[in-house]
């Protein structure tokens, strides 16, 4: 029974009691309305008590750790844990309440659709800590296969828009996990573009240079490059410098196979 009905209950007997409190000042004595009276009270100890109880030994989830129950939940469900895996995560996080009741909470819940907005509007005024908690559950959760799926860090990144938290504390949570060796989908993805794009700038770098060797244009056709080529090598050939100082011949090498690679590069681009 969920604690609104507990209290629903606590109350129409609290009320019950009262009148029947005044019922019986009105038509008998001031005693047996005070015996009365002192029994309600003592009812609704009893509950508090009971309820007391049952939180402190974990048999209740509070209203802010159910909504957290529903999207660590869901972010299970979305993973590739299998459903032997996910009870066991859940009593792993929520140790402070009874196994029994993690399961019975899951068991409801597993087959249902979870409203994640609904949960997160609900923890949207806990304070930071409460918050933070959420996110190195998360992350602890997607560090067991030892790298973070893309789906996983896209489901982290929107509970983090949704409950107000910056996408920079998300991303310093997450370096503190890549630090421990855990890997990121999304950040091998990046790399592999940024590389991909290195590549290609580079070529064309490489390329540009080649023609500005030359000193020929992109457009030049096969017969004017190799026109360019024979004389830029004629002038140049370290042949031509026999007899002259070493520092000379060497720089005239130097320039003799920077023309012949640009050549290379532009006939094989050609």
């Amino acid at each position: 029974m969920k604690y609104a009905h507990y209290i629903f209950i606590a109350g129409a007997l609290i009320v019950g009691f009262l009148f029947a409190v005044i019922d019986v000042f009105f038509k008998t004595n001031l005693v047996e309305g005070i015996n009365i009276f002192g029994s309600a009270v003592l009812l609704t100890l009893l509950f508090l008590f009971q309820y007391y109880w049952k939180r402190r030994n974990g048999d209740i989830f509070g209203s802010i750790d159910k909504q957290i129950f529903k999207i660590i939940l869901a972010f299970l469900k979305t993973s590739d844990f299998n459903e032997n895996e996910i009870p066991l995560i859940l009593k792993s996080v929520f140790k402070s309440y009874s196994p029994s009741l993690t399961e019975k909470l899951y068991k409801n819940h597993i087959n249902s659709d979870i409203n994640i907005q609904k949960a997160c509007f609900e923890l949207k005024r806990v304070s930071g800590s409460i918050k933070l908690f959420v996110f190195y559950a998360l992350f602890d959760i997607a560090s067991k296969n030892k790298i973070i799926s893309k789906k996983e860090e896209d489901f982290i990144l929107k509970i983090g828009y949704l409950i107000h938290v910056p996408s920079k504390t998300i991303q310093y949570i997450k370096q503190q996990y890549i630090n421990k060796g855990i890997s990121s989908e999304k950040d091998i993805e990046t790399e592999q573009k940024r590389k991909e794009s290195y590549k290609k700038t580079s070529k064309s770098f490489l390329l540009y240079n080649a023609y500005k060797i030359l000193g020929v244009s992109p457009s030049a056709s096969k017969s004017q490059l190799k026109k360019m080529y024979r004389t830029l090598v004629k002038k140049y050939h370290p042949d031509k410098y026999h007899g002259q100082n070493e520092e000379i011949i060497q720089k005239m090498e130097s320039k003799f196979h920077e023309i012949t690679e640009a050549y290379e590069i532009v006939k094989k681009n050609k």
